[in-house]
């Protein structure tokens, strides 16, 4: 290792690597001085020393960087802190940590150091008989991808093999692969719904039916996105965007949702539906509003059907009354037509 002057006055560090090739590294100072706490700080000389007797391993440079082996649930758990930082939705977090901890149990590496697991047990854990779905292996994927390339980031790990590890679709049955081919609801239906079901229900599919917004958004409804009777404007929790819908609009109900909206008990100071919104902020319960739904279409005879079947209604009927694609995403909060195009039904 040589700590060499440049002729911009700049120091730069040349080292060997483990091929034993010469590398460089610009320290960007023009002090000596910092340029050698530096190489120190970086541990170039050790690194160095380690690449020629071939023995750079992950333990090693762990040990060089670091001090300490991660453990694999420690890692998790800074990864959790990290996400709360980044403003994650709780329902993207409790998502998350269950399919982390699934894999740290199925592998028994919940205190075994991150370094330790290997490319295999992420393979077998994305291609596992258990009867899953492809989009929920394909959330696994994706979640302990991002979980790697942030102990990759802390250097706990110095690869992310999921990177370049796929889903064996070769493993996987029909009913797997093949995404689930949602219902529209008929105006019929939606009547039948709003005559024979409770209140919160007989409102949310009304407002779902003629605006096309997610339980979710319903949920957690605030009396400040309806203060203006001819206008709703909410943000939306999955993607946060803004959506605006005019109420007097005949593709809007023209008045009827004006009317439903009237009709909401007034039992909080910011949201229209207290305890539904309570509900659904809780990442253990905010499936039941869905679960609730389905049970009161299959009272009525309507199979087949969840909630956010509401919101492919709504899409392909404005599709059919003339809207176009870019005009629809607008106000159901999507930034590609070809995602809104998804939502259309023949």
């Amino acid at each position: 290792m040589k700590i060499v002057k440049l002729d911009s006055g700049n120091f730069s560090v040349k080292y060997t690597d483990a091929s034993g090739n010469t590398r460089a590294t610009a320290l960007k100072t023009k002090d000596r001085k910092e340029a050698q706490r530096l190489v120190k700080q970086l541990k170039i000389e050790e690194l160095e020393e380690a690449g020629k007797l071939g023995v750079l391993s992950t333990d090693v440079l762990q040990k060089i960087v670091g001090g300490t082996s991660k453990k694999y649930w420690d890692v998790v758990q800074e990864y959790e802190v990290h996400m709360r930082l980044s403003a994650h939705s709780e329902n993207s977090i409790y998502t998350m940590m269950a399919i982390f901890e699934q894999f740290g149990r199925d592998f028994k590496c919940l205190d075994k150091p991150m370094a330790s697991v290997t490319e295999k047990n992420l393979y077998d854990f994305l291609n596992k008989d258990d009867g899953t779905a492809m989009s929920m292996r394909a959330l696994r994927k994706s979640s302990l991808s991002q979980l790697w390339n942030f102990a990759q980031i802390k250097m706990y790990v110095l690869t992310n093999p999921l990177m370049i590890l796929k889903i064996d679709k070769s493993k996987l049955k029909h009913e797997q692969k093949t995404p689930k081919e949602r219902s529209i609801f008929h105006k019929d239906e939606v009547d039948k719904i709003i005559k024979h079901t409770p209140y919160f229900f007989k409102q949310a599919t009304a407002i779902s039916y003629w605006t096309g917004l997610r339980l979710g958004d319903i949920c957690s409804l605030e009396w400040a996105s309806i203060k203006n009777r001819n206008k709703m404007v909410v943000w939306t929790l999955k993607r946060d965007r803004l959506v605006q819908i005019d109420l007097n609009s005949e593709y809007f109900g023209g008045g009827i949702v004006q009317k439903v909206l009237s009709e909401i008990d007034v039992e909080d100071k910011t949201y229209c539906f207290p305890e539904w919104h309570k509900m659904m902020a809780d990442p253990k319960s905010r499936s039941k509003p869905s679960v609730y739904f389905k049970r009161i279409c299959e009272r009525l005879d309507i199979y087949n059907r969840s909630f956010h079947c509401l919101r492919h209604s709504f899409v392909t009927r404005l599709e059919k009354a003339g809207l176009s694609l870019e005009e629809i995403g607008k106000v159901v909060g999507h930034s590609d037509t070809k995602t809104t195009e998804g939502y259309l039904h023949e």
